[in-house]
């Protein structure tokens, strides 16, 4: 564990609360000693003085000792010698056990809670409480309720919650009470198996969409599991996985298990979902030239091909230009496509080449103007200045195993990727490490690389230890940031489990606006990845997974050696965007246009020497996306092929957005499950009816009602088809493993149910409590030098004296 650096001065368990003031002893010092011998008498010759001093030797040394203990004495005063005192006491332990009776725990031993109460009550005073009943498992909302500060709280449950506060939120903010919050590590004594379906809601008609089957199985139960769409059965692949195409209109899709023995729910074991087919989007397709783009579109959406763009295009849901130069789109033009995407709420798609970008006057053009990206090289400087903060996870979470296949705790894959990263930067980088768990250590301040001295093993010795608080490591690289000259940098690995996340989020954001970016590398199997990514967006940098990390010189302005073999290379930068989420690509180009994004534009796709190719951005309501090579006939044929035209598609889809959102009549309704309230929202110019659903009116044409099912299957709402499945109690069954690790984070303990006097020890243990009580010592050193300042005056009084009778 790190420790800050302290002024005070200790000897063992005696310390000094003002140690700087024992400066003043040796300037004291040599002005005692200066003044002890300075003689005063006048005398006839020096031989006369050679006696007098020779007479009274004795008496200055005296002299010069008894005042040095004098200002000694007095200066150890002023400086507060101290020495603290630890106390224990007994306590007064309790405890409170908090016992899950939704009907998910009944595949435990329901009777352990009663049981415990019973063994641990000859201890010390036992409460047992229910906090959840039935299919409702409101598990944080039932801690909360329950927490008085100082307390120990055991949780007997699956760890599941289905309702109310965020479990996660609530045992964190126990710590804040010094409550500390324990549960149990249990094993199902009954078997059942789950299902559910993931896959889109909605699909573009006669297009290819993938879905899964999930299974959740308890006991490893043999089953017969079948698939159907629209009543037709659908064979599966080996990772259960089908894709089907979609005429328009709803779609009912059904999955169910069967011949399932020993299985405790039956009621998980069928899974409903709905798909609605949407007509094909309009897209306009403005070009100049045949271009392989046409018939790759056109079978996907309803094309419309032009040479220029027209006066109406409201009609389009996104418009492409295509390899188009700024001297053939005018200002009306571009005002056209500026109400279109910024007012309407459409998405525009400028495709490069040979015409366009920067071999097509964009620069300082009007339409360049209302782009998220602008022409340019964005080269690096040489002489740039790069500093870089590494905020380094250390909490007792990172303890844990990185994954279930690998041996490796994720404390050390930290400490791993932070060396790598060092090896990688320039040695005139500036480099800062922090440490931090629920406080920050400073490991490194902000020092070029080459002067850092062994940074390598510094950051190798870090132990795993203490709650987390990313906001802590956050706030201190953003004030070792705050004067640094050049790029700032901050990159923070860690698995994202923290408390006060709100407060991590909002200092990202203030520490965007100064000029920092951040980026989150996010560690573990069970990471908080939504938290990460906020992180990372908020701070104006991006989220990396551990096998990403080479990314990061790109982002941090290393300078690489061009390799023209490699760098026409794509990787993807982020792929957290809707863009470029669960894509791969394998792609090489021959060719790309010069572009950089400006603030409102992020890049998702660049070339290996950091070359923007895929620049998406926000315009008013609508979207835009800028693609900076060709539409594959000369640099980038690559695109077009199988593996990688999901890029295009996925990319004129987020342009396209919400396809109904003008329309005259469409019912909004998401599939749901049973007891489960979900709203209806409708399009329309007169309120809608419905049997059992009372609409109001939210908005303009627009109306809204709560439909709250009461059996499984397909219900038609208006025109719509929804989904009704099983209670949510029944889906996620066994020890969620985020309860383990939440508790163990907050500092409380994970109990093996049969240890008894592990749980009784601990929790005396805990009720103890420690006083430190501070025994001053000023006022003996006060008294000695009073008492040598006397022996001082009696000693000139009898030298006063004697000389006197002589």
């Amino acid at each position: 564990m790190l420790q800050e650096i302290t002024t005070k001065f200790c000897i063992r368990e005696y310390c000094l609360a003002n140690s700087p003031i024992l400066i003043a002893i040796i300037p004291l010092a040599l002005i005692v000693a200066f003044v002890s011998f300075i003689t005063f008498v006048k005398f006839k010759d020096k031989e006369e003085k050679k006696i007098f001093i020779k007479n009274h030797l004795v008496d200055r040394i005296v002299f010069i000792i008894l005042r040095t203990i004098i200002f000694l004495s007095i200066l150890i005063a002023i400086a507060t010698p101290y020495k603290l005192i630890e106390t224990t006491t007994e306590g007064n332990p309790k405890l409170t056990i908090l016992a899950d009776n939704s009907s998910s725990f009944e595949i435990f031993d329901t009777s352990i809670a009663t049981r415990l109460k019973e063994q641990l009550e000859k201890y010390f005073p036992v409460n047992l409480r229910y906090i959840a009943h039935g299919e409702l498992s409101p598990i944080g909302d039932g801690i909360l309720q329950n927490i008085e500060g100082k307390d120990n709280i055991l949780v007997i449950s699956d760890g599941y919650n289905n309702q109310g506060s965020d479990l996660g939120d609530i045992i964190l903010f126990s710590s804040i009470l010094n409550s500390s919050i324990h549960t149990l590590n249990l094993k199902p004594i009954k078997k059942d198996v789950a299902i559910t379906i993931d896959g889109p809601s909605q699909v573009i008609v006669q297009t290819e969409n993938k879905f899964r089957v999930n299974i959740h199985n308890i006991g490893n139960l043999k089953y017969t599991l079948e698939v159907f769409v629209d009543g037709k059965q659908v064979s599966l692949d080996k990772n259960k996985e089908f894709s089907w195409r979609f005429s328009l209109g709803y779609h009912k899709i059904w999955a169910r298990l069967r011949n399932v023995d020993e299985d405790y729910f039956e009621e998980n074991n069928v899974y409903y979902k709905t798909v609605e087919a949407l007509p094909r989007p309009k897209i306009l397709f403005v070009t100049e030239k045949e271009s392989p783009l046409k018939e790759a579109l056109g079978s996907i959406y309803s094309l419309d091909v032009v040479s220029s763009i027209p006066e109406d295009i409201k009609k389009y849901h996104a418009v492409i230009l295509n390899d188009i130069n700024a001297n053939k789109i005018n200002n009306k033009d571009v005002d056209i496509i500026s109400d279109y995407v910024g007012e309407k709420g459409k998405g525009l798609i400028v495709i490069g080449g040979e015409n366009s970008f920067n071999k097509g006057n964009y620069k300082g053009s009007y339409f360049e103007s209302i782009l998220p990206a602008q022409v340019g090289l964005g080269k690096k400087s040489k002489g740039r200045k790069v500093n870089v903060v590494l905020v380094i996870d250390i909490s007792e979470s990172t303890g844990f195993g990185f994954s279930e296949t690998s041996y490796n705790k994720k404390i050390d894959v930290e400490k791993a990727l932070a060396i790598n990263l060092l090896t990688s930067l320039n040695l005139e980088d500036n480099i800062g490490v922090i440490a931090f768990n629920h406080n920050a250590y400073l490991v490194s301040p902000l020092t070029k690389l080459g002067q850092t001295g062994n940074l390598s093993r510094k950051i190798s010795s870090l132990k795993d230890t203490g709650g987390t608080l990313v906001f802590a490591g956050l706030r201190r690289a953003v004030n070792l940031l705050k004067n640094a000259q050049g790029s700032k940098n901050i990159i923070i690995i860690s698995d994202g489990i923290t408390q006060m996340p709100k407060d991590a989020l909002n200092l990202a954001k203030e520490a965007s606006q100064k000029g920092m970016r951040i980026y989150t590398i996010g560690v573990g199997e069970n990471t908080n990845k939504k938290f990460m990514q906020d992180l990372a967006l908020f701070g104006g940098g991006i989220y990396l997974e551990p096998n990403e990390m080479q990314k990061i010189n790109l982002f941090l302005g290393e300078e690489e050696e061009k390799i023209e073999a490699e760098a026409m290379n794509l990787m993807i930068l982020d792929n957290n965007h809707w863009i470029t989420k669960n894509l791969d690509i394998d792609a090489r180009l021959s060719g790309y246009n010069f572009v950089v994004p400006k603030p409102n534009g992020r890049k998702l796709i660049a070339t290996n020497d950091d070359r923007a190719i895929l620049i998406a951005g926000r315009y008013g309501l609508g979207r835009i996306c800028i693609l900076a090579t060709d539409d594959g006939s000369k640099w980038a044929g690559q695109l077009l092929n199988k593996k990688n035209s999901k890029l295009i598609t996925k990319m004129v889809n987020w342009a396209v957005g919400d396809i109904n959102k003008n329309l005259d009549f469409d019912v909004r309704v998401k599939d749901t499950n049973i007891g489960k309230p979900t709203q209806v929202n409708v399009i329309s110019n007169k309120k809608p009816e419905q049997k059992g659903l009372e609409f109001h009116k939210i908005d303009t044409g627009l109306y809204s009602a709560t439909f709250i099912p009461k059996e499984v299957g397909f219900a038609k709402i208006l025109d719509a088809i929804v989904a009704v499945n099983y209670n949510e109690e029944y889906e996620k069954l066994g020890m969620n493993p985020e309860l383990i690790e939440l508790v163990t984070v907050s500092g409380g303990y994970v109990f093996d149910p049969e240890d008894i006097e592990k749980i009784k020890d601990t929790i005396i243990n805990l009720s103890r409590r420690v006083k430190i009580k501070t025994i001053n010592y000023k006022w003996p050193f006060i008294i000695i030098a009073i008492i040598v300042f006397l022996i001082d005056i009696l000693y000139r009084r009898i030298k006063e004296n004697l000389s006197m009778h002589l």
